[in-house]
């Protein structure tokens, strides 16, 4: 790793890209920004000038990546309460900072830190076409992995910020921007419903998150990421419902907390414990696309791969009993019945749902039934890799 650094650091376009893990214990030896970039660069990853201010601000000032952290008495209570702090007007960006001796956050992680700091709309776009190839795994394979879920969920729950000077510019910056009444507001503008950043949003999740299986850094995580994600998902859940108005890429995002490995009370948040009416809505946002095991192993609805769902043990009996009731689940079946008199029948593929088909899957695990879903539960994706800890991101 020591030779590949030295090899890069001297003359990075001479050199066939690197490969995981090599590239990754590279750059995790990195002390420099130029040099860092140049491994990059040999891994494939090519950074341009909007990444690389994102980067270098996460880096090196990653408590106040683009504006100052507001610490008022108001905004103390909001962020408390698992909401943003609201603003008359968007704090101004401040300067970048200076790109000087080792970071105060990993290189490697620090574009992940940077899409989660509510980044202005073009950095943003450009951060997440970085992230949206395969070569970025190499900063994923030198993070801690709950990283890139984290930012994720974090670009989802809060607006990006206008470019400077103002909202017009973003729009006029994207020849493919086409501004309705749910993307644009005169101050801000959610990832989740601008179209030209859903295709990035997709690929997000196929390079980072749809091959893993979170499991393994859920079982090793500390009560301070638990705490974390409980946060997360009560405020992602309040935006699918109240602002999104059943995006399905939000919806995904929500459904990733009923893992089996989730804390139980981000599974009672999405198996509708607390709200019934978020379990329907999720119902109608996540369809099965086919009622075939190999197709659905493929489906884009989910974010994990099925089998993270599923679990060894089963679900909650409890949490399986509501969603029956709410969902009209008969074990077994996994579908959403038709109402009464209505010309669909209760067999119609097209009343098929993810969380309807995963609650019959476990109520028929814990009846000895056979599970619609059993060919999917011998899958099991394959174990996140990175660093595991918030220290290795310092």
């Amino acid at each position: 790793a020591w030779s590949a650094l030295v090899a890069c650091g001297v003359d990075a376009a001479t050199l066939e890209y690197l490969r995981d893990p090599l590239a990754a214990q590279a750059l995790e030896l990195c002390g420099c920004w130029p040099t860092a970039a140049s491994v990059l660069a040999c891994a494939g990853l090519h950074l341009g000038d909007d990444i690389e201010d994102a980067v270098v601000r996460a880096a090196f000032r990653p408590e106040a990546v683009f504006a100052a952290v507001r610490d008022d008495p108001a905004a103390r209570t909001a962020r408390a309460a698992g909401r943003a702090p609201q603003e008359a007007a968007p704090s101004p960006i401040q300067p970048r900072p200076s790109a000087l001796g080792p970071p105060n956050l990993a290189f490697a992680s620090a574009p992940f830190w940077a899409l989660a700091a509510a980044p202005p709309f073009e950095a943003a776009r450009q951060l997440l076409e970085a992230l949206s190839t395969p070569a970025s795994r190499v900063l994923a394979a030198a993070s801690p992995p709950w990283l890139p879920f984290v930012t994720f969920v974090a670009l989802l729950i809060a607006p990006l910020r206008p470019s400077q000077p103002g909202p017009a510019a973003v729009a006029s910056s994207d020849p493919q921007f086409r501004p309705t009444s749910r993307t644009r507001t005169p101050s801000h503008l959610w990832a989740w419903a601008d179209a030209s950043l859903q295709p990035l949003l997709r690929g997000f999740i196929r390079v980072h998150l749809r091959p893993t299986d979170p499991s393994s850094w859920l079982a090793s995580s500390g009560d301070w990421l638990a705490e974390a994600l409980r946060g997360l998902c009560d405020r992602l859940a309040r935006i699918f419902a109240e602002e999104s108005y059943g995006d399905p890429i939000v919806a995904s995002v929500v459904w990733a907390f009923a893992a089996y490995a989730m804390p139980r009370e981000c599974r009672e948040v999405c198996w509708g414990m607390n709200d019934p009416a978020l379990l329907m809505l999720l119902s109608r946002a996540l369809p099965l696309s086919s009622q075939e095991p190999a197709s659905l192993e493929r489906d884009e609805a989910l974010m994990w791969p099925a089998a993270a769902y599923m679990g060894a043990q089963g679900e909650a009996i409890d949490l399986m009993r509501h969603a029956a009731g709410v969902l009209d689940v008969r074990a077994g079946e996994g579908l959403v019945q038709a109402p009464p008199g209505s010309a669909q029948g209760p067999r119609d593929p097209a009343r098929l749902s993810w969380p309807a088909a995963l609650a019959a899957h476990h109520l028929a695990s814990q009846a000895g039934g056979a599970s619609p879903l059993a060919g999917l539960a011998r899958a099991r994706p394959r174990p996140a890799t990175g660093g595991g800890s918030l220290d290795e991101m310092e």
